[in-house]
């Protein structure tokens, strides 16, 4: 049984501590050390030892509340009123925490109601609640626990969750049914709750290195890092497994059989997925499951030798990143995997040349979808640009759909390009430390992956219900080897704002750039008439206070050397009507630039802008009405929206003293042609 430890553990605790509890007070005064003895040990599965002295340190509270009011005023409904709020209140100034609030309360409760049948006296009732706490804390911290047993016994269960999923989706592909693979779309979301399983797993494991010989815990600790490892990459694959979901829909959706190919490449998908499981817990083969990923891989790359559709396209790249995922968790390093991939199946937009051939000298030039080799520049840019052209419509614009405010990334179609297969670092930011606001998603994400690749250390701020995205930006900054610093906050209250900065520079050990990215519109209204003052004042508190908040703030960490940088817009320069608040925003920027430029010179910091077009970004499908997506971008020069791996160099030239030593005060323009002058 899945929960037969923690009930065993529970119930050993509950006997053991009325043990000691009669041994010290008597069989007739054991009351309350079995009762914290189990809650302390029932509910603290996961990071037991904390939670059981979290549980314990609440139950005490609540008990010490309680007597106090029952001694001064006697017993009753006020007086139990009293006593909850006491003991939560000081369970809250103790820490805030919920489950400590809510054992204090529930504590109060019951010395409220046994008080009266009970003829002991407080002190031995506290004394006998402190030994049923004592017990749990100390069963919890010694009995032994293999540190793989529980995330790979979480990871087993929903690999076997996900494999369910792909065969459904590879079944509504063959038969073409739209509605099937919608609904498969809906059930690897449940898959969400994946990432805080095995985060809770590995903070369980993480306290369960017992004290022993040297080698043995240095074992456990290896041990725990590879149960880590497979905790993070199995989040990824989840991640992968939505993408390729929507992207199936959408195969259908355009009405066209669906290629052989890829139904063939779910299968072998499917089957790595299922030996991936048995090697989680032992009773597979590693060796194998890369053999079937990358029969995966060939399978669907055999669609680049003839003319597809720009959905095939994306659902083939959405098949190799699961690939890859799946060759990671295996223990193969980023480039490792890149290179088997490469070998067995080709580049991608290029199959391979033969059974598990490809050209070698050209993998090692680079510019496959899936090369992150970091050494060299940017790819290709036919290969970035071939990328971008094939994820737009023939409008150069993208299918129809919204998202409520701020938006996911992994919840648009196509999933946007922020570099994760593409961007290729040049040590151009060797040893510098960046903070980006916005940094989980679009632009944000793809200039910390080309930080990250350049060789900085990058923090990103977000907003906590943009979690799910933050994490796997932190997933491709760690990838690069390179340190990921996560701040949730809102920039629009001023103390978080500094705070976040202060953190920021805390965690990364100094800060050297300051990349002002974090914006808001609302483009759902016709203008000046349908503007309101709730949405205006978000995107002016986004876009501008918070630019100059945390300016203000990261000037105690610039030196010499450093550089801000703020995304701006090419609406500064092209207003449209339903985005009169945010041009307006963006305009103040590009003179906040040229102004601080000036001011900050004599100290060396350089400060300079970017000003990107249409681009790709869940803040388009989050605040715009979806059909006018169909044709987002297809009123520039180049006919198409971009993507926001295109704006990722311009982040990359600007931030680098090698390059742009001489550059401040300009603002810097990825438009697809429209003019930023």
């Amino acid at each position: 049984m899945r929960y037969s430890p923690t009930l065993l553990l529970a119930a050993t605790a509950a006997g053991l501590a009325f043990l000691l509890a009669e041994l010290v007070f008597g069989p007739q005064n054991a009351v309350f050390a079995p009762i914290a003895a189990v809650v302390a040990t029932g509910l603290s599965a996961g990071q037991r030892r904390v939670r059981a002295l979290e549980i314990s340190t609440g139950v005490l509270l609540g008990i010490v509340a309680a007597e106090l009011l029952a001694r001064w005023f006697g017993v009753g409904a006020w007086q139990l009123t009293v006593a909850v709020l006491a003991a939560t209140t000081a369970a809250v100034a103790f820490r805030a925490s919920g489950l400590l609030s809510n054992q204090a309360a529930v504590a109060a409760v019951v010395v409220m109601v046994l008080v009266p049948v009970l003829e002991t006296g407080p002190w031995v009732r506290l004394g006998d609640a402190v030994i049923g706490g004592a017990v749990a804390v100390v069963l919890t911290s010694v009995i032994p626990h293999h540190p793989r047993h529980r995330v790979t016994a979480v990871a087993a269960r929903h690999l076997d969750r996900f494999a369910s999923v792909l065969i459904a989706l590879r079944d509504d592909l063959a038969s073409g049914s739209l509605s099937g693979a919608e609904r498969r779309l809906e059930e690897m979301d449940t898959l969400a709750a994946a990432r805080q399983e095995l985060l809770d797993a590995a903070s369980a494991t993480r306290e369960r290195l017992p004290a022993g010989p040297g080698r043995a815990r240095a074992e456990r600790r290896r041990a725990l890092r590879a149960s880590g490892r497979l905790g993070d990459r199995v989040v990824l694959l989840v991640t992968s497994g939505r993408a390729l979901c929507r992207a199936g829909a959408n195969l259908v959706r355009h009405g066209d059989p669906v290629d052989p190919a890829v139904v063939d490449a779910l299968d072998h998908l499917v089957s790595a997925v299922e030996e991936l499981r048995r090697w989680t817990t032992g009773s597979g083969d590693a060796e194998l499951v890369r053999r079937l990923a990358l029969g995966s891989a060939v399978s669907a790359s055999a669609t680049y030798a003839a003319p597809s559709s720009p959905a095939v396209s994306v659902a083939v790249g959405q098949i190799r990143s699961a690939v890859i995922d799946l060759l990671r968790i295996t223990g193969m390093s980023q480039p490792e995997a890149v290179a088997a991939l490469e070998a067995a199946a080709g580049r991608a937009t290029r199959p391979p040349k033969g059974p598990g051939v490809t050209d070698h000298a050209d993998a090692r030039a680079g510019g496959g979808y899936e090369s992150v080799t970091y050494v060299g520049s940017m790819s290709p840019t036919s290969d970035i640009t071939r990328r971008a052209e094939e994820m737009t419509n023939e409008s150069g614009g993208f299918p129809a759909q919204e998202q409520r405010p701020p938006g996911l990334s992994s919840e648009m179609t196509p999933v946007p390009d922020h570099g994760e297969h593409t961007y290729r670092g040049s040590d151009k930011l060797r040893g510098m430390k960046a903070l980006i606001t916005g940094g989980d998603s679009g632009i944000g994400r793809a200039a910390a992956i080309a930080y990250a690749r350049e060789g900085a250390d990058v923090a990103i701020s977000y907003l906590p219900e943009e979690e799910s995205d933050a994490q796997d930006t932190r997933g491709w900054i760690e990838d690069a080897g390179r340190r990921a610093v996560l701040l949730p906050c809102d920039l629009r209250d001023e103390t978080q704002c500094r705070q976040m900065v202060r953190d920021a520079a805390q965690q990364l050990g100094g800060l050297d750039i300051l990349v002002n990215n974090a914006g808001y519109q609302h483009a759902r209204g016709e203008g000046l008439e349908t503007m309101d003052s709730e949405n205006m004042d978000r995107v002016f508190k986004t876009n501008l206070y918070a630019t100059i908040w945390a300016s203000q703030e990261a000037l105690d960490h610039l030196g010499p050397g450093s550089s801000i940088i703020t995304t701006t817009s090419i609406q500064a320069y092209q207003p449209a009507p339903p985005l009169l608040d945010y041009a307006a925003t963006k305009s103040a920027l590009n003179n906040l630039t040229v102004n601080l430029a000036s001011e900050l010179g004599s100290r060396g910091i350089r400060v300079n802008a970017v000003a990107p077009g249409p681009i790709w970004t869940p803040l388009q499908p989050a605040t715009q009405p979806g059909e006018k997506l169909e044709q987002f971008g297809s009123d520039t020069p180049l006919g198409r929206a971009g993507q926001p791996a295109e704006c990722a160099g311009a982040f990359v030239f600007l931030a680098s003293p090698s390059d742009a030593g001489y550059v401040s005060g300009t603002v810097l323009g990825v438009t697809g042609g429209k003019p930023v002058f």
